[in-house]
């Protein structure tokens, strides 16, 4: 998209404050009316977001206990409780037909006046924009704005009265301001929407160009099923979607049809997808593995409430689909939410594992390329006159699909020399470890020194690993606490009493590490086996039951 990386993560805070607001609780029975001041005619979607109210849910509250969310709050640098609403209206880039990208303006109104700089500022830092620069003022079409970034693809915002902010991007910002009415579809179907909700959304399909011919591009070669829904899909006029919290009813989502024969086709589509999802939720849970099954209990039952509580009916040219609130929320809401809180996080924990395990990877094959071209594994330093120079790191760099960047290192200088240093910003991906990120350094290390298979510029060669190359470390992901900069040469030492001492501060006991015939596995080991796995030729029998933590 061409909103720079600031406003979308704008966009992203927006959906966050949502979901972990907190605060004070306050009544806010008697609905407002949503904010439709800048609603145009090409405006196509809207989201709005009442985060304020949703702190009042006691099952969110609850969540917010959690130091993982209040510590996101705080980067965050504004306490979602001050804003009382969130719009997001989405429109498309009339400039590119061919291939339109969706432009959001965010209207983000406060429960009180702000300074807006200072809130810009504070979004500006919590974004983490590289290379961003100071929020300046601006004028743009007579009126005082803030530019976000200066480059031409960066953000604006503007401030209609002390306590709103809009952003949007800059080619987007002189039509916001010139709007002096709400016109467009959208604004009706805003108008009729229940503000008294959490979450709103709003459909105007008729402002969305060629949306026709894009289903019927989309329908070439489909299953007959999806055909059918996207035939569906051309008959609606319009809907909204209403989540709510404390209601009784969840989820509610109205689609205006264009008429009452196209209405019972949607709705006999929904009651097919209704079916079609307790039949998928049967599967489901067969495939929960019988150890499981305790834990994911509330789950299931939460599924199973959920998809009970589904209803699709007509009335005329109108189809409604209900989704009642799930009983189980109030009686083990706080369980299922730190159930699924967990599976999430063991989700991404596997997933950074991965892929760490895959960078490690990459760096063993490389180090194995350079052994096949030169008859020896890459040094550990990169020497001059028997000083060391520049890290193995560097040294691979051609095998990792970097030699542009391996040449424009000075490999007769230090790697702290200016010349070197400057080129050293260019980190390549497979040194970064994905669960503790640190600008310029790296944990991928070898062990060196005495007993170890490398020792500062000595050459490293297949035969001289006479203990099997499938069972002798080659390099690890050491503790974030012994993270160096990554053309710096410098590794783990090898301690033949205390090896693991070397790994510094590992979560769990356990590290990455990958062999000499360029394998990887994740190890749990005693120091009598890691001192094993890293002397090259001392005769020793690995037991493989002592590799993952057994005994």
């Amino acid at each position: 998209m061409r909103v720079n990386r600031f406003l979308m993560a704008m966009l992203a805070a927006a959906f966050l404050s949502s979901l972990a607001s907190h605060g004070r609780a306050s009544d806010t029975t008697g609905s407002v009316a949503i904010d439709v001041s800048l609603v145009t005619p090409s405006d196509f979607a809207a989201v709005v977001l009442h985060p304020r109210r949703i702190a009042q849910s006691p099952l969110v509250a609850e969540q917010l206990k959690d130091e993982t969310i209040a510590e996101a709050i705080k980067k965050f640098g504004i306490d979602p409780s001050e804003v009382e609403e969130i719009v997001i209206l989405l429109s498309l880039d009339e400039k590119q037909p061919g291939n339109p990208e969706p432009i959001p303006v965010i209207i983000i109104r406060f429960t009180h006046d702000v300074d807006v700089k200072a809130v810009l500022t504070k979004m500006q830092a919590s974004a983490a924009t590289k290379g961003s620069k100071p929020i300046q003022e601006v004028t743009v079409a007579g009126k005082a704005c803030f530019d976000l970034g200066g480059a031409k693809s960066s953000g604006l915002a503007y401030s209609p009265s002390k306590n709103t902010i809009v952003l949007t991007s800059k080619e987007n910002m002189e039509k916001i301001l010139a709007v002096t009415e709400p016109k467009g579809p959208l604004v009706e179907r805003l108008k009729k929407a229940d503000a008294d909700n959490d979450i709103i959304i709003a459909l105007a399909p008729e402002s969305f160009p060629n949306l026709d011919t894009i289903i019927d591009s989309a329908k070439r070669g489909a299953p007959p099923l999806v055909v059918n829904y996207l035939d569906a899909a051309k008959t609606v006029r319009g809907g909204t979607v209403t989540f709510n919290l404390t209601a009784p009813s969840l989820l509610r989502l109205v689609l205006d049809i264009k008429d009452a024969d196209a209405a019972a086709n949607v709705e006999e589509l929904l009651q097919q997808a209704l079916r079609m999802a307790s039949g998928g939720l049967v599967l489901a849970k067969q495939s929960i593995p019988q150890e499981a099954r305790t834990k994911f209990a509330p789950l299931v039952k939460l599924a199973d409430q959920f998809v009970d509580g589904m209803k699709a009916t007509k009335s005329g040219t109108q189809v409604v689909l209900d989704v009642k609130r799930p009983e189980i929320l109030d009686t083990a809401g706080p369980s299922i939410a730190a159930t699924i809180k967990q599976s999430i996080m063991e989700a991404r924990s596997a997933a950074r594992r991965a892929q760490q395990m895959n960078n490690m990877k990459q760096v063993s094959l490389a180090m194995l390329r350079d052994e096949s071209a030169k008859n020896a594994f890459p040094a550990a330093a990169i020497e001059k006159d028997g000083k060391p120079l520049l890290s193995w790191r560097v040294a691979i760099l051609p095998y990792v699909e970097e030699q542009a960047l391996y040449e424009q290192f000075h490999r007769d200088e230090a790697w702290d020399s200016p010349h070197n240093l400057e080129v050293a910003k260019k980190m390549p991906s497979i040194f970064q470890s994905t669960d503790s990120p640190s600008e310029g350094k790296t944990r991928v290390m070898l062990f060196t020194g005495k007993g170890a298979a490398f020792d500062g510029g000595k050459k490293v060669r297949a035969a001289d690993i006479r203990d099997g190359m499938s069972y002798t470390i080659l390099c690890v992901e050491a503790g974030p606490d012994k993270a160096v900069p990554w053309t710096k040469p410098e590794d783990l030492l090898f301690d033949p009493e205390r090896p693991l001492a070397a790994l510094g501060k590992i979560p769990a006991q356990k590290f990455i590490a990958a062999f000499f015939d360029g394998h990887v596995e994740q190890l749990k080991v005693d120091n009598k086996t890691l001192k094993a796995l890293i002397t090259p030729d001392g005769g020793e029998v690995i037991d493989e039951a002592k590799l993952h933590g057994g005994r």
